[in-house]
């Protein structure tokens, strides 16, 4: 049950397209818009009232909650002493906190993917749906590039050494922008060096130091240069009905992985001829939805809509080394010491590493507004020396979160 305040609700109605302003269905587009409002008021009064009812409640857990508070990570394999390392982990007392630093509005719908450079800490850049992608910077959020695309941008990657953006684009194109940072004015539009056409909706991009990887919802995962020439594509063989959820990339070795809504996990080796897929799991009991590499390629994170955060050894991929039960899921985001954002069960936001480690948590005011971002937070990105944490999501809003030490 998702608790909305009053006062944001209207933030949910959706901005009438320049494509859908005509007499034509007009007025019917406008109805049901109405309706879906006032069903979603009614939803909410009920929401509260039965937070109301369960906050006087009062349910104490059970013994077996009580017992799996006590340790959020779970260890698959048997339990040997010398070995037991993942079951203290997350309860050990950490001394870093990520408390409040900026809030930014920076895009008119709802922000689907969010970076921060890798070789600049003063900027970051946001995917929206509604059709743009911006680089900001991190001190006001003052815009530096704005980059216009013909619909929703699902997803974006800078390059890991030179001033490259990639995007990915719903109308199958993945477009490659020049950065050129200057601040001079306030809303600078640009147009992409480099275009690859896939012809379907790209579900993820990623840049390596000499290329570019796609994938698209109909399950082919595609190789090109930085010059947009296609080198080679790979069918990961998904199911009809199923779709490619998320791509990853590992800088230390040739491998890709993609999600599915299927809830596989596919490991893929472009050094080998035919592409050969290494390992294709069942990685979660729902859909997947992402994954990332860490440990320079040696582990790899995945999450899916089971609640469940899985750390998997890439040399042995039966069984996790690890699991984290989480509250809801959201994109894997892994900063340069292999630490990432999820929320832990009892709904609070905390900061783990890819052996269950805790290193801190967000740091929550009395502002309402932090609780309702988070609640509808869907991705996050920390800066590259680690001392800010990016968040955004469904309310269009960018909260920056600065690291403090006890």
């Amino acid at each position: 049950m998702t608790e909305v305040p009053e006062e944001h609700s209207n933030d949910f109605i959706p901005s009438l397209p320049p494509s859908f302003q005509t007499n034509f269905g007009n007025e019917r587009f406008v109805d049901l818009l109405k309706d879906i409002l006032k069903e979603y008021t009614l939803l909410y009064e009920d929401n509260k009232a039965l937070i109301a009812q369960l906050e006087g409640l009062k349910v104490q857990p059970n013994v077996r909650n009580v017992k799996f508070y006590q340790s959020d990570v779970v260890d698959t394999k048997k339990p040997k002493p010398q070995k037991s390392t993942y079951s203290h982990y997350v309860s050990k007392k950490t001394t870093e906190h990520w408390k409040f630093l900026h809030n930014y509005i920076l895009h008119r719908d709802c922000i689907l993917d969010l970076a921060c450079s890798p070789w600049d800490m003063s900027i970051f850049a946001t995917a929206s749906s509604d059709r743009s992608a911006r680089i900001s910077t991190a001190e006001s959020g003052k815009c530096l590039q704005f980059l216009v695309h013909p619909r929703p941008v699902s997803s974006l990657m800078f390059h890991p050494t030179e001033h490259l953006l990639a995007t990915g684009c719903g109308d199958g194109i993945v477009r490659l922008f020049k950065i050129g940072v200057t601040i001079d004015e306030d809303h600078k539009e640009q147009l992409p060096t480099t275009e690859v056409k896939i012809g379907d909706i790209v579900s993820g991009v990623c840049l390596s130091n000499d290329s570019i990887y796609t994938a698209t919802w109909g399950g082919v995962v595609g190789v090109y240069d930085l010059r947009g020439e296609h080198i080679s594509s790979i069918s990961s063989s998904i199911g009809i009905n199923d779709h490619i959820t998320s791509l990853a990339s590992d800088l230390y070795s040739p491998i890709l992985s993609c999600t599915a809504t299927d809830g596989s996990l596919r490991l893929i080796d472009i050094r080998t001829p035919n592409h050969a897929r290494i390992e294709c799991i069942n990685a979660h009991s729902d859909s997947c939805i992402s994954a990332q590499f860490c440990e320079q390629g040696k582990t790899i994170v995945s999450t899916g809509f089971d609640k469940i955060v899985k750390i998997w050894d890439t040399k042995m991929m039966k069984v996790p080394k690890a699991m984290y039960k989480i509250s809801y899921p959201s994109k894997i985001n892994i900063s340069q010491n292999d630490k990432f954002l999820v929320q832990a069960e009892d709904k609070s936001w905390i900061i783990i590493d890819s052996n269950g480690l805790r290193h801190g948590k967000l740091k929550i005011g009395a502002d309402v507004l932090q609780r309702e971002h988070l609640r509808l937070q869907i991705c996050s990105s920390f800066s590259y020396d680690e001392s800010v944490l990016y968040t955004a999501g469904l309310d269009r809003h960018v909260i920056a979160w600065g690291v403090q030490t006890n």
